[in-house]
């Protein structure tokens, strides 16, 4: 089983593009997958199979600055890289599908690194095509 019928089976919203076009969207991390062409090998990069971590493909929201979010020191970056769970994947939900466009929205509180507090989000994304 591919890919994109395991996320398809993971019952995401699938947007029609037209000329047998599609995009796969999932709550799941807030994601966008695609463009797919029916009967044809995926051309965006998906994992072969759907891992449990935020790494899971497709195109998200990013926040920055990283500086205050991701890694605690500029000098070994990879070695203190984190992504904040509360963002990636997060808790998004599909508040909204309408035939060709849909609404995901999330909120969440991500401490800033270095003791600098904390920041409370309340995204929306809105996918029309």
């Amino acid at each position: 089983m591919s890919f994109v019928d395991i996320l398809a089976a993971r019952a995401p919203q699938r947007l029609d593009l037209g000329e047998n076009g599609y995009l796969i969207v999932s709550a799941h991390g807030g994601r966008i997958y695609g463009p797919f062409l029916d009967g044809a090998e995926a051309f965006d990069w998906v994992a072969d199979a759907p891992p449990g971590d935020w790494n899971i493909g497709g195109e998200r929201v990013w926040i920055a600055p990283e500086r205050y979010l991701n890694f605690s020191d500029p000098g070994r970056m990879i070695e203190t890289y984190r992504v904040d769970p509360g963002m990636d994947p997060g808790h998004w939900r599909i508040a909204d599908a309408d035939g060709a466009a849909l609404r995901l929205k999330m909120q969440t509180k991500l401490e800033l690194l270095g003791g600098l507090g904390a920041v409370e989000l309340d995204i929306t994304r809105d996918i029309d095509i």
